[in-house]
C-alpha cells in the first residue's frame, strides 16, 4: 500500500464528499470546502435555515453535523457516526448510525441519513 500525503488523504475525502453529498446542492445548499487545520478539515453546506458540517481528522472516521434554526435559535440534531468492524449495515434510530470504518462506505451511510434528516 502507497502511503499518502497528508494533501492527498485531503483531497480524497474531499472528493468522497463532494460525490456523496451533491444531492444537497440540488436541495439548495452552497458548498464550502474548509483549509486543512493540522490533521483535520471540514467540508460545509449550508441554506439559511440548515447548516450540515462533513468532518474528518486523519485517523479517525468522517463525523457529521447537523444544525437546523427554530425561531431564532439553532439547534443540533443528533447525528452519531460510531465505527463496528463487525457490522456495516445502517442502523438509524434518529440518533445512531453504525458505518465500517471504510471512509468511502462511512461517507455513503452519512449521506443517507442526512437525507432522511433534512
Amino acid at each position: 500500500m502507497k502511503k499518502m500525503t497528508s494533501l492527498e488523504i485531503f483531497n480524497d475525502f474531499t472528493e468522497l464528499v463532494k460525490k456523496n453529498f451533491s444531492f444537497l446542492e440540488n436541495k439548495g445548499f452552497t458548498v464550502e470546502v474548509g483549509k486543512p487545520v493540522a490533521h483535520e478539515m471540514s467540508i460545509k453546506y449550508s441554506r439559511p435555515e440548515t447548516l450540515i458540517r462533513v468532518h474528518y481528522e486523519i485517523g479517525s472516521g468522517p463525523w457529521v453535523t447537523l444544525t437546523q434554526k427554530k425561531g431564532n435559535d439553532w439547534h443540533n440534531l443528533n447525528l452519531i457516526a460510531e465505527t463496528n468492524k463487525t457490522n456495516n449495515k445502517l442502523l438509524n434510530n434518529d440518533t445512531l448510525l453504525y458505518a465500517k470504518s471504510d471512509l468511502t462506505k462511512e461517507l455513503d451511510l452519512w449521506a443517507k441519513a442526512v437525507l432522511q434528516a433534512i
